[in-house]
C-alpha cells in the first residue's frame, strides 16, 4: 500500500512539473543520441595485401601480405540528423613482405612495402545508430624491394602516388565519443621503375582491411 501511494505521489508530481514547463512554453526535449560531428583521432590495426603488378614475368615481383597498424585523424561535419561529410588523413606502417625465387631461380626477389598513407573525403549516413560511409582520395606508398643472388642484395625504394576508395562503418556503443569501426580500402599506384640488378617496373595495388578505434576530441577536452 505504501509503495502504491509513493508511486502515485511521484506520478502526480511529474505531471505537475511537466504541465508547469509546458505552461511556460518549454516543451520537453527529445532524447539525445550520440554526437557524430567534430574532430577525432585514433588508431587502426588490420591486414593488407600488395600486388606489385610487375610489367614482365622476367622481372617478377611477388604478391605480399601481412599485418599493418597506424593512426588517423579527421573531422566530420553533420549535414543534418542523418548525413555526414568529412575529411580524414592516416598513416599506416606495413609488415607486408614476401621473398621468393625470381624468374632466374639462382636469385631471390623480395617485395617489401614500408608504409601507406591516405587523405580522403568521407560521405556517410546514420542508419539505426550506425555510421555507414564511403570514402576516397589520394594514396601514397613507400614501395621497397630487392633482388639477391650469390652476392650482395640490390635494393631500391620509391615513393608512389595514386588513388584509393573504399568504405566502412562506425558505432558508438556507449554514446560517449568513443567510436569503434571496420574499414576496407583499395588503392592503386603509379607505374615506377626500381633499379635492382636490372630495372624492375611495377604498378602496385593494395587492399587493406582494418579495425578502428577513434575518440572525438571534444569528448576528452570539453569546452567551457
Amino acid at each position: 500500500m505504501k509503495h502504491s501511494l509513493l508511486t502515485g505521489v511521484c506520478a502526480v508530481a511529474l505531471m505537475i512539473s511537466a504541465s508547469g514547463a509546458w505552461a511556460n512554453g518549454d516543451e520537453p526535449e527529445p532524447p539525445v543520441g550520440p554526437e557524430w560531428g567534430g574532430t577525432y583521432g585514433g588508431f587502426h590495426l588490420g591486414g593488407g595485401f600488395v600486388d606489385p603488378n610487375a610489367a614482365s614475368p622476367f622481372t617478377l615481383q611477388h604478391n605480399a601480405e601481412g599485418l599493418l597498424a597506424g593512426g588517423h585523424i579527421g573531422h566530420n561535419f553533420l549535414v543534418n540528423e542523418n548525413f555526414l561529410v568529412g575529411l580524414e588523413g592516416d598513416f599506416t606502417g606495413m609488415d607486408v613482405d614476401e621473398t621468393k625465387r625470381c624468374f632466374n631461380p639462382a636469385a631471390r626477389c623480395t617485395t617489401d612495402p614500408a608504409w601507406q598513407s591516405t587523405v580522403r573525403a568521407r560521405l556517410g549516413a546514420l542508419v539505426g545508430g550506425i555510421h555507414i560511409y564511403g570514402t576516397g582520395g589520394l594514396a601514397i606508398m613507400r614501395y621497397s624491394g630487392s633482388t639477391q643472388g650469390a652476392g650482395p642484395a640490390f635494393t631500391d625504394d620509391k615513393i608512389l602516388t595514386g588513388w584509393t576508395a573504399g568504405g566502412g562503418f562506425e558505432v558508438q556503443p556507449f554514446g560517449d565519443g568513443v567510436l569503434f569501426g571496420v574499414e576496407a580500402l583499395y588503392s592503386e599506384f603509379e607505374r615506377q621503375t626500381l633499379n635492382y640488378d636490372i630495372p624492375y617496373i611495377v604498378k602496385p595495388e593494395s587492399i587493406v582491411v582494418r579495425a578502428r578505434v577513434s575518440v572525438r576530441l571534444d569528448a576528452i577536452m570539453p569546452g567551457p
